[in-house]
């Protein structure tokens, strides 16, 4: 479109310059001899010296006028050789113009892939975030199983141990009460005697019961 309208400005200025030389030439061509003699017999009247005067002063209204068609078409030809050097300078700017809004429907298929790609792109992280969020729940859950094994083995153990003291407050009891059985069967002359070791064995036997319930 660009290079067809300075096509266009060439032609017309080419044109103008033509013209131009069109009208400072003078073409002049031979009169046959009975035109002259005719003219020549019309001057030596009064009405063929008014009309000669008449032409005459068109012929001057008409070199003047071609004097300032001249000088327009000079003007003329000048300011287009302007506007032509001005085009031929901006010409690289009007086609780089020109070829961008050429590759808009490219760039907009480009832009259209791009955000196809993005939107994979952001599938892809979504599934990624709930594939983790998925993994830290399993770990999670595995955490609090192992935690929850743990309790269960220090409870088991605390139980035993529970047990175990239980079981030996059994049987020291059982000692207990076979050992004052034992000393109802003594004859009361011999409690009487050792009242003073049995007062120490008592105290002893309390002190033994302290420590192990302390233990």
């Amino acid at each position: 479109m660009f290079e067809a309208i300075r096509d266009a400005l060439t032609n017309v200025q080419n044109e103008i310059s033509t013209s131009v030389q069109r009208l400072r030439g003078s073409s002049i061509s031979n009169k046959p001899s009975e035109v002259i003699e005719a003219l020549s017999s019309l001057v030596e009247t009064q009405v063929g010296s008014s009309l000669l005067l008449k032409f005459q002063l068109c012929i001057e209204q008409m070199e003047q006028m071609n004097d300032e068609n001249i000088r327009l078409a000079n003007l003329a030809s000048t300011r287009l050789g302007t506007l032509q050097q001005m085009c031929n300078e901006r010409s690289q700017c009007t086609i780089a113009i020109h070829d961008y809004f050429r590759s808009i429907p490219m760039l907009s298929k480009q832009l259209k892939d791009v955000s196809q790609e993005v939107e994979k792109l952001n599938k892809f992280c979504q599934q990624t975030e709930q594939a983790i969020t998925y993994l830290e729940g399993l770990h999670a859950i595995s955490f609090s199983e192992e935690e929850i094994r743990r309790l269960k083995a220090n409870l088991k153990k605390e139980k035993d141990e529970l047990t175990q003291q239980e079981e030996h407050e059994r049987i020291w009891m059982q000692d207990g009460s076979t050992q004052a059985v034992r000393y109802t069967q003594v004859p009361a002359y011999a409690n009487n005697v050792g009242a003073d070791d049995d007062e120490a064995k008592n105290q002893s036997e309390v002190t033994i019961l302290e420590q192990f319930l302390s233990s």
